[in-house]
């Protein structure tokens, strides 16, 4: 009797762990892209963005010339109210911006090393303001939900990353 029962508990924790494991894969897999809205010091919107490291000494990822591109159309960010920006390329906390346009990078005939990437960095600090809004899934009108966000000045509510 005493082996049924520790047998039972081992059952039943046994499936509310592969349960919860399958949840939280479901979580996962169906999240989608982030939501990152932004504003800069300047504007940046048509030069490409790069991630530094957390010391902001090196480059962590520069994109390819086809990642700047969305079904032959440049991937700038979507101009939002109040001056904030939807991203459409991956730009993080460290962000930096080139000197180069999307278009001058496209037409460059082979990527710039390294090095060469660093001293053409314009700005390593060029944020003033950056959330993570969850999925874009969740929203049924992005750019409306969005705009309708910062208008009713709950952006704030949302996880500020720097």
């Amino acid at each position: 009797m005493k082996y049924s029962i520790v047998l039972f508990i081992s059952i039943i924790l046994s499936c509310n762990a592969q349960r919860s494991n399958k949840e939280f894969q479901a979580k996962v897999n169906y999240t989608g892209a982030p939501t990152i809205v932004y504003k800069t010091k300047k504007d940046y919107s048509k030069l490409v963005p790069i991630l530094l490291n957390t010391n902001k000494d090196s480059i962590v990822f520069y994109p390819a010339k086809s990642d700047l591109q969305i079904n032959e159309t440049f991937a700038f960010p979507t101009i939002l109210h109040k001056g904030y920006l939807l991203d459409n390329r991956g730009i993080g906390v460290n962000v930096a911006f080139l000197k180069y346009t999307y278009q001058e990078y496209c037409n460059l005939s082979e990527l710039p090393s390294e090095s060469e990437l660093i001293a053409s960095i314009i700005d390593k600090d060029p944020l003033t303001e950056i959330y993570n809004l969850g999925s874009r899934y969740q929203y049924n009108n992005l750019l409306d939900s969005l705009n309708s966000i910062i208008d009713s000045d709950k952006l704030k509510l949302h996880k500020k990353l720097n």
